[in-house]
């Protein structure tokens, strides 16, 4: 991130984004009833916005300024 000149408020952007995926993520019930550890189900919607949040990050900061493909 540090390459593409992220300063301190999009390092808080960035945590924030993985916060709302990790509050946002139950696991999945394995066939015992207990907590499953490798399937999770995320909340409708997290991953179309944090997709989206961060694109424009990266929108926001190219990573080769003035390189056009």
């Amino acid at each position: 991130m540090t390459s593409r000149g992220f300063g301190a408020d999009d390092f808080d952007r960035v945590a924030e984004l993985i916060t709302d995926v990790l509050r946002n993520t139950t696991p999945i019930p394995t066939s015992t009833g207990g907590p499953g550890k490798a399937r999770y189900s995320l909340a409708t919607g997290v991953a179309d916005r944090t997709k989206a949040a961060a694109a424009e990050m990266l929108d926001a900061h190219p990573l080769y300024p003035g390189l056009e493909l």
